[in-house]
Order: structure tokens, then C-alpha cells, then sequence
């Protein structure tokens, strides 16, 4: 286990959006004319913690993605994600290397994330750690091989920006974008911000590095392996 960078927050502290959190304004129908999603945030993952002590806000070992503008709780998809690191962290991808998009409402967000896990042979233990873990086997189109691929549902809250995250910690980051969606014509989309923009950060959390990290963010497993 590498080493864990022991970090506490419990402050009241108030969202501020600013140059890496990004406020986005673009609408588009989905299934009718009067189905809007309409993408209001914006913000980029650098980092991965784990809350240190069970309060009322989460469970101890739940996951934090701490972004450049946000931080995100989550407080479902916990244990899914954690059974990947008994997996080859080089052989997942999330989202395809693609943005995660999640629905915002207020300060609580949800939404699916798309695990794949591809290699050109696979171990009788890893096909049945994949199917245990429900994974569905897919023929590729590429190549003979087949990949395993499952969704994984994630339930959260958005907590205000954190700055104490150690250099040797960063991660190349993984985008992850906020929409709402209304059965009408327009979105208020400043009021939506600002709902998620109120709450203050209330949790204790350890940041970490590998094997999770490499898992969540682009371009961890080259950020976080050992120097030759």
C-alpha cells in the first residue's frame, strides 16, 4: 500500500467557481422537443480520497474525487469501484477515456459510469472474478479476444473546492461534467449552480495514490508507477 497522505477538512466553506470550474451553458433536446439537458458544470478530477470517519455525511472508506473547482462524495458505487483494484488497473478503462456526465440536483448527483476490462488472454481466475463481480462478456469488434464489460451507478454530493492536495498526488485528470434535465423549453441554470454551490465541506478524508487512482484518472498508472 503506498503511502497514505493524511489530510483533515472541517471547515464551513462556501463553493466559489473559478477558472478550472468552468460554468457551462449549452442545451440540447434528448428525447422530445420539450426534454432539455442542459450541462452547467464543469470541472476536472485530479485526485482520489477515501473519508477517514463515519459521521452522518458518509461511511468511513467511502471515495471523495477531488476535482480542480468541487469536491465529489461519493455515497453509492463505493464498493464496486473498490473490488476493480483486485483486477489489472491496465486493463480497465471508465467511460472509454470519455468524460463522466452525472445529473446534478441541488447538491446531490447520479449517474452510470461504463467500467470495460480488455486483455488479449485472461486467467480462469480473472473470468470468474469478472463474472462474480457482474461483468458481461462481449464479443469485440477488433480483435478475437472478447472484453468484460459492466455499468456502474454512482450516487453522491458536491462539496466546496479543496486546496490541500499534495503535488505528489495529482494526477493527469479525468473531466467530469454536471447537466440537469427539465420537461420544458428553458433551464435555470443559475439557480441550479447555486444550489450546489452551498453546501459546506463537513468530512474528513485521507488522500491516497495506486491502486485506485490508477484505476479513476487518466493517466495514473504513468503518474504513480515507480521510476526506473
Amino acid at each position: 500500500m503506498n503511502k497514505v497522505k493524511k489530510l483533515a477538512i472541517l471547515a464551513a466553506a462556501t463553493f466559489t467557481l473559478n477558472g478550472c470550474a468552468t460554468a457551462m451553458i449549452s442545451s440540447m433536446p434528448v428525447s422530445s422537443s420539450k426534454h432539455v439537458r442542459t450541462y452547467i458544470l464543469e470541472d476536472e478530477v485530479i485526485a482520489v480520497a477515501v473519508v477517514k470517519e463515519s459521521t452522518e455525511k458518509g461511511n468511513k472508506g467511502d471515495i471523495v474525487l477531488v476535482g480542480k473547482g468541487n469536491s465529489y462524495h461519493l455515497v453509492r458505487g463505493n464498493e464496486e469501484i473498490k473490488t476493480l483494484m483486485e483486477l489489472d488497473a491496465s486493463a480497465i478503462k471508465i467511460n472509454n477515456e470519455q468524460p463522466i456526465e452525472l445529473k446534478l440536483n441541488d447538491d446531490k448527483f447520479d449517474g452510470y459510469i461504463q467500467v470495460t476490462y480488455t486483455k488479449s488472454d485472461y486467467s480462469n481466475e480473472e473470468v470468474s472474478k469478472l463474472t462474480l463481480d457482474g461483468f458481461r462478456k462481449l464479443a469485440s469488434a477488433k480483435n478475437s479476444s472478447p472484453y468484460y464489460s459492466k455499468s456502474v451507478l454512482i450516487i453522491g454530493t458536491v462539496y466546496a473546492k479543496y486546496d490541500g492536495v499534495p503535488p505528489s498526488a495529482i494526477s493527469k485528470g479525468r473531466k467530469i461534467k454536471f447537466y440537469t434535465e427539465k420537461f420544458e423549453t428553458t433551464v435555470s441554470t443559475d439557480k441550479a449552480i447555486k444550489k450546489a454551490m452551498d453546501l459546506p465541506i463537513a468530512i474528513i478524508f485521507d488522500v491516497i495514490t495506486a491502486p485506485i487512482q490508477a484505476i479513476l484518472l487518466v493517466g495514473a498508472v504513468a503518474s504513480t508507477a515507480p521510476k526506473q
